[in-house]
């Protein structure tokens, strides 16, 4: 009964990257590499399964961007299953909230192959392996715990269930086909084959495993855990073991650079340099785009907030590996000054410190409203995604501190 597979999800062929020429200075080759980039991870999950010869490899929703996918996505997806079939490796896919069902693009790409119906858990068998279960995301159902109604077919073969939705309320993702871990166990499946949330991310390592495999690759900088996919293997006792196997051609990635007892530019540089060199070498990437946020106390303060980008680009790129490009640089630095022992010691400085707090602690309620406000009018000039909050208050705050130190120096 043994055998191999791949689990693979949130492929997102077709993906537009939008906002990341605003993000990052990037040439017409990094633009190239970029738009390439959901193709070549996917095009590495076809070499590794044909390499290692497995049995088949299983995409678990999200395979491309959207439902109206372009002639090209559909085109490359067509071949990389081309490719598996000719070398006997079977293909199962379920949809997802992005290509959900109906889809007749999906459809066009897997008619060699098996996409899950939308309307109601199927069960294919592989004689003496496996039986893999799977349903297709559709709107409809949407809100509906599905996941529950999966039922074990065999009791000796190894059981799958392929599946694309938010298993135990995942905060900062849509709540699609939501289900608990423990409607999950209640199943008899062997295996979760998960799709929908894009960090790798084991829900159980056993009886049964259930693994969400993460996305492909990375899309923008707040996707900058490890992407790729899962090689596992299944000995003749059902025991389970999962390797993972980058593919993400290029990370985007927000760096947050926390200086310290830094009284020189140089000093600074270093540390920038530093943190992003520890960061490469743990990530495995083709190419790096790095967004920076300086914080810390520094006595270059003021000096340092001065400087233009572009001067900061041109002084934190010095060094850095050629497949390394920085992006906005964010300077969220503070003065050597204590905030706390100032504001005990200012009364106007504590006022205002108790009214930011305040601000905070009511869930930003003014900055809310004007900030839905610019979003409905300047959406398309101004990347409020990446806007946080908190952000916004601790620098207002942190200006005006510092403003108010140096009037009293």
């Amino acid at each position: 009964m043994a055998l191999s597979f791949i689990h693979c999800a949130d492929l997102h062929l077709g993906t537009p990257f939008k906002g990341v020429a605003g993000r990052f200075s990037t040439n017409d080759s990094d633009m190239y590499e970029i738009l390439h980039a959901p193709e070549t991870a996917f095009q590495k999950i076809i070499d590794f399964a044909i390499k290692k010869k497995v049995d088949f490899v299983l995409f678990a929703g999200d395979i491309t961007d959207s439902v109206n996918a372009n002639w090209r996505s559909i085109s490359i997806l067509t071949q990389g299953i081309e490719q598996l079939t000719k070398e006997n490796i079977k293909v199962f896919a379920v949809a997802g909230n992005h290509d959900a069902m109906p889809n007749q693009n999906l459809e066009k790409a897997f008619k060699n192959a098996t996409l899950f119906s939308h309307e109601k858990i199927e069960y294919h068998e592989i004689p003496g392996k496996a039986v893999i279960g799977g349903i297709s995301f559709c709107a409809e159902n949407a809100a509906k715990n599905t996941a529950k109604d999966f039922q074990r077919q065999n009791a000796d073969l190894f059981h799958i269930a392929l599946f694309h939705g938010n298993i135990g309320g995942r905060q900062g993702y849509d709540n699609y086909s939501p289900a608990s871990i423990g409607d999950l166990a209640k199943c008899n499946m062997d295996y979760w084959a998960l799709g929908h949330i894009h960090e790798t991310s084991f829900l159980s390592e056993k009886n049964p495993v259930i693994l969400y495999s993460g996305a492909t690759l990375s899309r923008d900088v707040n996707e900058s855990s490890p992407k790729g996919f899962y090689y596992v293997q299944v000995d003749d006792f059902k025991n389970v073991k999962c390797d993972f196997i980058s593919s993400s051609p290029l990370i985007f990635c927000r760096l947050n650079i926390h200086l310290k007892n830094a009284d020189s530019m140089t000093e600074i540089k270093n540390q920038v340099r530093e943190t992003i060199l520890n960061f490469v070498d743990s990530n495995n990437a083709d190419k790096y785009f790095i967004e920076l946020i300086i914080c810390g106390n520094t006595a270059l303060d003021r000096e340092i907030q001065e400087q233009n980008e572009e001067d900061l680009h041109f002084i934190f790129s010095e060094g850095l590996p050629a497949n390394c490009k920085t992006g906005r640089i964010k300077i969220q630095t503070e003065g050597t000054f204590d905030k706390d022992v100032f504001c005990r010691e200012n009364i106007f400085a504590a006022d205002l410190h108790s009214s930011f707090a305040e601000e905070k602690n009511a869930d930003f309620p003014l900055l809310k409203e004007e900030l839905a406000a610019l979003k409905r009018n300047y959406s398309n000039f101004i990347d409020f995604d990446s806007i946080s909050y908190e952000e916004l208050t601790n620098d207002a705050e942190n200006e005006i501190l510092r403003l108010l130190t140096e009037d009293m120096s």
